[in-house]
């Protein structure tokens, strides 16, 4: 799914959140896979200051999904 996304804008950081030691936040966004539908997912990956850190993949949500019948 990761290798499928697509980062569609940059954000500034949120001053509202902790941001210590962070880069970027960025936002992608992937088709996702699940029973047997494609869904829009969205990859929130943490890019930090330190370059011996890896970046991480901080969450993975379904966007607006409707899974009754």
């Amino acid at each position: 799914m990761f290798a499928n996304a697509v980062e569609s804008w940059e954000f500034e950081l949120n001053p509202n959140k902790e941001n210590a030691g962070l880069k970027a936040r960025r936002y992608l966004y992937a088709p996702m896979r699940y029973e047997g539908k494609i869904v829009a997912a969205k990859i929130t990956v943490k890019e930090y200051t330190d370059a011996d850190l890896r970046n991480k993949l901080y969450s993975i949500e379904a966007i607006d999904v409707d899974l009754g019948a």
